[in-house]
């Protein structure tokens, strides 16, 4: 099967699901074995300078029923992955920060120069 989106982030495939995020910001959940779309969930629905600034996603981790996503103006947002609505927003940096990476059950982000551990 093939299917049209546009993303540059890796997909995270969780048993017969699939995850990616697109360059506009939408989730979107296929069914690993045939293709089909299960779900489209716009994140940046509630964030308010998305368009305006050109905001870009530059990677997600899924972890408990969470998705954590990081942008090019150095934000976080955390969207229930059940529903898709919005938890938070968190400024990290006014800089691009990387993907999240988990190790040893904590978060860590790339940044210019540093790492940051979250919590």
């Amino acid at each position: 099967w093939k299917q049209n989106i546009n993303s540059n982030l890796r997909p995270t495939v969780i048993g017969k699901l699939l995850f990616t995020i697109s360059y506009e910001g939408y989730l979107v959940i296929l069914d690993n074995s045939n293709g089909n779309i299960i779900r489209i969930t716009n994140v940046f629905a509630k964030t308010k300078d998305y368009k305006k600034n050109k905001i870009e996603p530059t990677g997600f981790i899924i972890g408990k029923n969470k998705v954590y996503l990081s942008l090019s103006n150095g934000k976080i947002v955390i969207v229930n992955l059940i529903d898709g609505k919005l938890i938070d927003i968190i400024k990290i940096n006014g800089d691009k920060i990387s993907r999240p990476f988990i190790f040893n059950k904590n978060m860590y982000l790339i940044k210019i120069n540093s790492i940051l551990k979250l919590n």
